[in-house]
């Protein structure tokens, strides 16, 4: 099931209006994606939906659609990022969500795969250096990336 991240402004859209955005939330609630939360995104959710949609959309219920997404919703630690990745640091918080609940996937590709730790630690130390994640911590039993590639061929 693919994993998605919905900014504040599509929340609000969704659930105050049908269009595109509502749509949106409707392929989560027919579970055919995922939407993956933190707790710095429900915070952000819980303080402007309400009140931008108790002014814009009264008819909506803010909250009743609020508590269904944080009971359905896949509630990820965010993963580090480092340096700012976009050019709104609000924005860092759903980069952050999304990174990480692609971390879970390739956990979850490896039990499918049965590699065993030996294999995915060659995988991540042969892994081109623009990997879309980042490798797994080094608490997980497997190794962090010595350097890389572009720097071993040096």
């Amino acid at each position: 099931m693919i994993a998605v991240v919905i900014d504040t402004g599509v929340i609000i859209s969704a659930i105050g209006w049908r269009g595109p955005a509502h749509r949106c939330l409707a392929l989560v609630a027919r579970r055919q994606c995922r939407l993956v939360v933190s707790a710095d995104i429900i915070a952000e959710y819980d303080s402007r939906v309400p009140a931008v949609l108790a002014q814009e959309a009264p008819q909506a219920n803010a909250f009743g659609a609020l508590a269904w997404i944080r009971a359905k919703a896949l509630w990820v630690e965010p993963a580090p990022l480092g340096r700012q990745r976009s050019r709104d640091v609000k924005d860092e918080r759903f980069i952050a969500a999304a990174l990480s609940a692609n971390a879970k996937a390739s956990d979850l590709v490896n039990q499918a795969y049965a590699l065993t730790p030996s294999e995915i630690a060659l995988m991540w130390q042969t892994a081109p250096p623009r990997m879309p994640i980042p490798p797994p911590c080094p608490s997980s039993g497997m190794p962090k990336r010595s350097q890389p590639r572009s720097a071993a061929r040096q």
